[in-house]
This record gives structure tokens, sequence and C-alpha cells, in this order.
């Protein structure tokens, strides 16, 4: 993708890739097999290891993870916190 973000430059995934973005993204995913990582998204394994080949869909991931994360900081900080009054009798 170029820098200027065009329209025509943004990846768009296939019905397929979305679904098993939407498995690789999911926290009750993390750490499951190849195999049943496919059957959350309904694909073949061969498609499974042609879309991790895929350095447009990989980036996808990695930003879509990142953003996930990111939005999520503040409820861990927020937690972390408040636990640590609690345990300091606050």
């Amino acid at each position: 993708m170029s820098k200027s973000g065009t329209k025509s430059d943004i990846y768009k995934p296939t019905a397929a890739e979305k679904r098993l973005l939407e498995a690789l993204v999911n926290p009750n995913s993390v750490g499951l097999p190849v195999h049943e990582l496919c059957n959350l998204a309904n694909i073949s394994r061969n498609t499974y290891y042609k879309t991790m080949r895929n350095p447009d869909f990989v980036k996808l991931v990695n930003e879509t993870t990142l953003d996930l994360i990111k939005g999520k900081v503040s409820d861990v900080l927020n937690a972390s916190y408040t636990f640590a009054l609690t345990e300091k009798g606050f």
C-alpha cells in the first residue's frame, strides 16, 4: 500500500480471509492449532497457508490485533490501578 492510502491501494480481503481474520483476532482462538482455526473460519488448510503467505493479509491481521489491544489498554490499566488500591486498603 502506498503512503497516500488511496482507495485503490487499500487491501480488501476475500470472504474466506475475513472469516480467518475473525478467527485469528478472537481471544478465544489464541493457541489453537491450525486445523481448529480452519474449522472456525470454515476454510481449508490450503487456504489458511496460502492466505498466511500473503504479506497484505498478515499486515491486516497485525494492524487489527494492535487496534483491538489499543482499545483495551485503558481498561487493563484501570483494573490494575483499582486492584492496587484495594490491596493497599484504599
